[in-house]
């Protein structure tokens, strides 16, 4: 998962949560067993919705997250 991006006049209100938790329901329910994403700055925002870090590598020379989501 890649790209998720809520405009900063709607964040706080649940839209990225809601988004996040379809896509995961969806992939459970498609039968895939884990997903993974990578951020530069939403770090807490995952970890908070149950993701945890896996690696950070850099990615056109900036800091990036690989983060893992198990959905069994």
């Amino acid at each position: 998962m890649a790209g998720l991006v809520v405009e900063e006049t709607y964040r706080g209100g649940g839209v990225g949560t809601a988004l996040v938790r379809t896509v995961e329901a969806h992939a459970a329910s498609a039968g895939i067993g884990t997903l993974y994403l990578y951020t530069w700055q939403a770090r807490g925002f995952y970890e908070a919705l149950g993701w945890s870090a896996v690696e950070t590598f850099e990615q056109v020379g900036a800091p990036t997250l690989l983060m893992s989501k198990s959905l069994l």
